[in-house]
């Protein structure tokens, strides 16, 4: 007969115990087996919580990782639109600035030849100046004259002011046309600058996309590495239970 007696079905031959029995065998035996499956379960469902929670923050972090670097990608992109708009209004602002300029100095330069011309016509058409010089000269002495009666300089004289007039009216002519040549090759060099600076910040921007989009992919290839290698860990350490691990629970000999 397997297991302990049961005195209650016993008869009056059986009075005697013997001591050693161990009449809490299989209760013993059945909550040892219930208190490790417990053990386990609980072990489980901790393990599977910790699993679940460490992918939460994960997942939770890869969307960190992406909002922050489309927040940044769309700041630079704001950054790139201002300020290539402030560097096409600082050019336009310039260029008005260059174009008021030239017109300043053209209507200084029309002005000029206004009043030399009239200048001019009044020299050629003055009595003053045009009148006859030789009531000025001494009639005793040809080489002397007399200053009452001066009329003017003679013809010679006139004409040497006239050539030295042309002289300051070409020079200034050619000051004119060398700063207009100046302000507008300034002009120019300030839009081909302006230019450098727009292709180096394309430049910029592209390099910086192009970096941005290898991080997110070494980014998306270590979290589909880190989630490999915790789903192999996790079948590593959680290894399938099968009912052989519980069968020789409470059958050690004594």
């Amino acid at each position: 007969m397997d297991g302990p007696l049961d005195l209650s079905n016993c008869g009056p031959s059986s009075l005697q115990c013997l001591s050693g029995e161990d009449h809490a065998y299989d209760m013993r035996k059945k909550a040892q087996q219930n208190q490790i499956k417990l053990w386990c379960a609980q072990d489980t469902i901790e393990k599977n919580r910790a699993l679940e929670q460490e992918r939460r923050q994960e997942a939770e972090y890869a969307n960190y990782v992406l909002e922050q670097d489309r927040i940044r990608s769309e700041l630079e992109g704001e950054a790139k639109h201002r300020k290539d708009e402030e560097a096409r209004l600082r050019q336009l602002e310039n260029m008005e600035y260059a174009r008021q300029a030239r017109e300043r100095k053209e209507q200084e330069m029309q002005a000029d030849n206004e009043a030399q011309r009239l200048q001019s016509h009044y020299l050629q058409t003055c009595p003053l100046l045009t009148e006859d010089t030789r009531f000025a000269i001494n009639v005793n002495e040809k080489h002397r004259f007399r200053p009452d009666h001066f009329k003017g300089f003679e013809k010679d004289h006139v004409d040497r002011l006239y050539k030295e007039n042309d002289a300051v009216v070409e020079a200034k002519r050619r000051i004119s046309n060398y700063e207009a040549e100046s302000e507008s090759n300034w002009a120019s060099y300030h839009a081909e600058v302006v230019n450098k600076m727009s292709d180096a910040e394309e430049a910029k921007q592209r390099i910086i996309a192009e970096e941005n989009r290898v991080q997110k992919e070494i980014l998306s290839r270590q979290k589909e590495e880190l989630e490999q290698r915790n789903v192999q860990m996790e079948k590593e350490r959680l290894a399938e239970i099968g009912s052989e691990f519980f069968t020789r629970f409470g059958q050690s000999c004594r």
